[in-house]
């Protein structure tokens, strides 16, 4: 089998370790792989991450090289233009297998219209999609819940994998092939790090959110809701382990000052430097409004360390036992956020107790070789169903071009002779399943 893997590939991106992770696998299995770096722009400049596979710039692949090299193509999609530009651009002429990492995908969408000259062109996909455009100036929150644009990275594709079942339905019901849900590997988030100390009832405790600061991770509410609570902020010192733009880091000092909240914010830090700041932490804040991810590496790298989790219940979060994390309802207000803080903070016995029981559910659920084995037989299933998504494309052009809709009789016939014409493949069926724009 010969796959073509279309990734960011430089040593800043989580997708990129993730992708490195995975296909270096599948290669160890014998399939041949080969490595298309999908950033444009700066990002191509990047360095790149080491590997002994064959790497080239998405940029020199056409579709015919495409499809006369490889039996197909993963692509591995997030939400940042620059890290997958020249990946959207190949989908759109050559459809594969789509890993989405997130379930919001609008902003890779607006960077490639802006970038092709089309800036109106998401919200006409966004009529074609959900029957209305975005309303003017509609608030991130209500954009996520409406209208992520998962559906139009999931159509573009002829199979895809999502990493948790809440946005699955989302994938499924606007891919052409098969959607495959699959846990994503843990292994490159155990970073070795030590089991929490043991604290003291007056021991200062280092609370954290980790990775890059973005206004979903309510770094601001996590704030507040220390600073409202005096014995909190007379013990707890809250670290963003990760990097925060102007002015948004501006706003976090300022408003921990003023709530008397000692707050640190660490910076970009190497992965030796990241592994050592939480080795010094006690609790880990995952809070996410609204949860954007398919997982969260985040979580898994807490988990992983045996740190005591606060987590909003929604999502991939939900998806973690109650008793291995603390969990606050998704919209819960400030004072939710202290009384879970508090829990982890002021009962330590039993949140180090937790921590070592959440990492070992994360090492039996989240394996590389349940991952790879789930992704190669998604390969295997749309390889042999290539010839009938052929055919569903021709078709689906040919009816658009005549001006048919979707319940035109002669559509429903052709369906029917598909699946009779391709009844000895693994794709019998696959017409009436996943392909409605033929029905």
């Amino acid at each position: 089998m010969r796959i073509a893997w279309v990734t960011p590939w430089h040593d800043r991106s989580s997708i990129a370790a993730d992708s490195k992770l995975i296909a270096e696998a599948m290669a160890a299995r014998g399939i041949e792989m080969a490595i298309l770096r999908a950033e444009i722009g700066d990002a191509a400049n990047l360095p790149a991450r080491p590997t002994d596979l064959p790497i080239y710039p998405a940029g020199f692949a056409t579709r015919e090289w495409l499809r006369d090299e490889f039996d197909t193509v993963i692509y591995s999609l997030g939400d940042h233009y620059l890290y997958h530009g020249d990946a959207i651009r190949l989908m759109r002429v050559h459809p594969g297998i789509t890993v989405i990492h997130d379930v919001w995908v609008a902003g890779v969408v607006r960077g490639w219209a802006v970038s092709s000259g089309a800036p109106s062109f998401p919200a006409t996909a966004a009529t074609l999609l959900y029957g209305a455009p975005p309303p003017a100036a509609a608030p991130i929150e209500w954009l996520f819940a409406n209208q992520p644009m998962t559906e139009w990275a999931a159509s573009l594709s002829v199979g895809a994998v999502v990493h948790s079942m809440h946005y699955e339905p989302r994938v499924r019901a606007a891919c052409s092939g098969p959607v495959s849900v699959l846990r994503i590997p843990a292994e490159r988030h155990d970073l070795g790090i030590p089991a929490p100390r043991r604290r003291g009832p007056n021991d200062p405790v280092v609370i954290a959110t980790l990775g890059n600061i973005h206004p979903y991770k309510i770094v601001s509410e996590i704030i507040q809701a220390i600073g409202a609570s005096p014995r909190l902020r007379a013990l707890c010192q809250y670290r963003l382990i990760g990097s925060a733009d102007e002015p948004l880091r501006s706003e976090l000092l300022e408003l921990a000052g003023r709530l008397g909240v000692a707050l640190d914010i660490s910076g970009f830090l190497s992965d030796a430097d990241f592994a050592a700041a939480i080795a010094e932490t006690d609790v880990v804040c995952c809070l996410r409004r609204p949860i954007m991810e398919g997982t969260s590496g985040s979580m898994l790298t807490a988990l992983l360390a045996s740190r005591p989790t606060l987590v909003c219940d929604g999502g991939a979060y939900a998806e973690v036992p109650d008793k291995l994390v603390a969990k606050i309802p998704p919209e819960a207000p400030g004072d939710a956020i202290t009384a879970g803080l508090e829990r982890l903070v002021f009962a330590p016995d039993a949140a180090r107790e937790m921590g070592a029981r959440a990492r070992q559910w994360v090492l039996d659920s989240y394996s590389l070789e349940d991952y790879v084995s789930g992704l190669i037989a998604l390969a295997q299933q749309v390889i042999s169903r290539a010839p009938l998504a052929d055919v569903a494309r021709y078709v689906t052009t040919q009816a658009r071009l005549l001006g048919l809709s979707p319940s035109d009789p002669a559509l429903a016939r052709i369906a029917a002779e598909a699946d009779c014409l391709f009844a000895d493949s693994d794709a019998n069926g696959w017409v009436e399943t996943h392909t409605p724009h033929l029905r």
